[in-house]
């Protein structure tokens, strides 16, 4: 198989632009160049976005200048789409599939496979903490009794346009601020250029340590997080337990709810249309009166004194 190509962006250095080799493109441009600044790529269009991001003048339109070599690496030729030789043969099928925390309900890996079920029993199998890839995740999604979610987003033809999905899936998590466990150096180098720091918008500015009747929390955050990760592994009724139903009727009533409740309940519904539609739980005050009201615990969580 071809080396793939890799391409230099240098915006300090003798030579400023991008350049498609190393020994005697980019090494001579920045060698021995006080504060040399540059950074390699495995795309293009990578190399060209970090160039713009980095030059003296960040925000410019400005374009890079390309130093490629003559002898540049062949470009791999594309897999002509295989004709069946036999009758009855059928092309294989590739996916691109999500892995998503139970708890989130946010994706944390992006994978692509011609055997979705052999592919999902080996992510579980070989679910360890001794990494930090997604196998670390999964063990602790199991370690708390729950199992991740494996979402089929995308079929494809052949496995090279289910590569090109994968990056695009990887892409459009990245745009919403999601970060995902991928190993491969283009899929980090896709969230290093876009992943804006971000702000947990569930957190409340200064939030801290505060007490809800006899229970002391770190955080209103914390509370949330505690009470989302319950709802996640419980069944849809009734709920059960003597303590979240106790800690739900203080929120209730410390943040002045109308009627009195005489129980909740967990009602399944579908996530936002559009990206996953995965389940997610919601919550439901039955009231003495006999009616049904939605209770957004954590809009009320945000609302404690």
């Amino acid at each position: 198989m071809a080396k793939k190509p890799k391409f230099y962006a240098v915006v300090r250095g003798r030579k400023l632009g991008i350049f498609n080799s190393w020994v005697d493109g980019a090494r001579l441009s920045i060698e021995r160049f006080p504060e040399a600044k540059h950074q390699s790529f495995a795309t293009l269009a990578l190399a060209e976005e970090w160039y713009r991001k980095n030059i003296p003048t960040p925000g410019s339109n400005h374009s890079p200048v390309f130093h490629f070599s003559t002898q540049a690496p062949e470009p791999q030729p594309t897999a002509a789409p295989l004709q069946a030789a036999f009758e009855g043969v059928v092309a294989k099928k590739y996916v691109v599939y999500l892995i998503i925390d139970p708890v989130t309900e946010e994706p944390f890996y992006v994978g692509q496979t011609g055997n979705f079920k052999s592919r999902q029993r080996s992510h579980l199998e070989k679910a360890n903490h001794n990494c930090k890839r997604a196998a670390a995740k999964i063990a602790q999604i199991l370690d708390a009794g729950m199992t991740p979610a494996f979402k089929v987003v995308e079929t494809c033809d052949s496995e090279e346009a289910s590569l090109e999905a994968e990056t695009r899936w990887i892409e459009h998590c990245t745009a919403r601020g999601i970060k995902v466990w991928n190993r491969w150096r283009e899929h980090r180098e896709i969230q290093a250029l876009h992943m804006k720091p971000s702000i947990e918008l569930d957190r409340i500015i200064g939030d801290g340590p505060f007490t809800l009747g006899p229970y002391q929390y770190d955080s209103r955050f914390d509370l949330k997080t505690r009470l989302t990760a319950f709802l996640a592994k419980s069944s849809p009724g009734a709920i059960q337990s003597r303590m979240a139903t106790e800690k739900l009727r203080l929120i209730w009533e410390v943040t002045r709810q109308e009627g009195e409740v005489s129980e909740f309940r967990i009602v399944s519904c579908l996530s936002k249309p559009g990206f996953m539609n995965t389940p997610r739980h919601q919550l439901e005050a039955v009231l003495e009166s006999g009616a049904t009201v939605d209770f957004d615990y954590r809009a009320a969580i945000d609302r404690l004194p």
